[in-house]
Formats: structure tokens, C-alpha cells, sequence
């Protein structure tokens, strides 16, 4: 069970939770990007890529099954049904924002769905297409959404990662780690759980 960040709990293993304060000016963000982030960045800007806002959650969903589904097999189409329905369901709170990038010709490259609090734009769902990553599509999306809502006082949460390749990826931003308590309760009954 993952607890908020501000509740932290004896014995309870830190997980890794990046986030970037929006509420300064986009040129003050950008100046904590990493040198290897602005090169990728200087490569997507060189195919001339397009982000624009789009309300297909349903689109987004099914790109990212056919990409990943086959990596997450916990996830169940039950589980993708809802959380379709719980994108309708925020949008009429506009509480949920999603964004896309395309190429110069209109092919999309890369597509990802946030939800957005008072306080927060969360980062929950992208999907890099193959020519999305060969373009830097990604790299080009968050920092796009940056530049929409910098001097906006939120925090872009970024999620986090236990994998060291992805956490590196939004360390490049500037991020800084804000860990949460995560809690692991063992079911079984004594003495079974014992042995786990």
C-alpha cells in the first residue's frame, strides 16, 4: 500500500517520487534541466514535432495496452475499463489533462494522460511510439507541459521509479526526490508468515 508522502511510517520502505515546482518562470525551470536532457530536447526540436491537447483518453489507453500489456500482465481489461471511465469522469471536473506530439507529417509519436489537483499535475500514463522514441518525443512532451504551466503553483509529479533508468530519466529535469512510505502487508496466516 503506498502512503502519501507526508506520512511516514516506521518500517516502511521508501519509494522514489520526483517532482518539479512549476510555480517560477519557464526559462528559471529550464535552467536546472541536465546538459544530456537539452541535447534530447535539441533533437526533438529538429523534427519540427507539434504537442497539442486532446481529450481521446480511450485512444491513449488502447495505444498504451498494445504497447505494453504484454510487460504488465497484472493489469487486467477490467482494470483498463475503469480507468477509462474514471478519465470521463474527471474531465467533467477538469481535473484530467491529456497531451500528444506529432510530427511534421501528423504521425503521432507519443501520447500521455495526467490528473490534476489544486496542488498537482501527476504524471500517469505515456506512451512513446517507436518513431516517437527515435524522435524524442517524450523528452519533448514534458517539456512542453513545463513551459504550459510554469508560474502556475503546482507541482508537476513525475511519478517515481525503483528501475535506475527511468529515474534517471526525470532526475534530467531538475526534479528533486519527494519519497513516500510504502507498506507491504504479508497475509498469511502465522507461522506461514513467517517464512515469506
Amino acid at each position: 500500500m503506498a502512503l502519501n508522502f507526508s506520512n511516514e511510517v516506521p518500517g516502511c520502505s521508501p519509494r522514489v517520487n520526483y517532482v518539479l515546482d512549476l510555480n517560477r518562470p519557464y526559462g528559471e525551470i529550464r535552467k536546472g534541466y541536465k546538459k544530456r536532457l537539452l541535447e534530447n530536447l535539441g533533437e526533438a526540436q529538429s523534427h519540427r514535432l507539434d504537442y497539442q491537447a486532446h481529450t481521446d483518453y480511450s485512444a491513449t489507453i488502447e495505444l498504451f495496452k498494445k504497447q505494453y500489456a504484454g510487460r504488465m500482465q497484472q493489469v487486467k481489461p477490467e482494470d483498463y475499463q475503469r480507468f477509462d471511465r474514471l478519465c470521463v469522469s474527471l474531465q467533467q471536473q477538469e481535473m484530467v489533462l491529456a497531451r500528444q506530439v506529432l510530427d511534421e507529417s501528423g504521425e503521432l509519436l507519443n501520447s500521455s494522460i495526467f490528473f490534476r489537483d489544486k496542488n498537482r499535475i501527476y504524471n500517469i500514463m505515456s506512451v512513446s511510439l517507436p518513431a516517437g522514441r527515435e524522435k524524442r518525443a517524450h523528452f519533448f512532451l514534458l517539456d512542453q507541459i513545463i513551459a504550459e504551466f510554469a508560474n502556475h503553483p503546482l507541482l508537476l509529479d513525475l511519478e517515481g521509479s525503483q528501475l535506475p533508468g527511468v529515474a534517471e530519466f526525470y532526475r534530467k529535469f531538475g526534479s528533486r526526490d519527494q519519497p513516500y512510505s510504502f507498506l507491504k502487508y504479508n497475509h498469511l496466516p502465522f507461522p506461514f508468515r513467517l517464512l515469506k
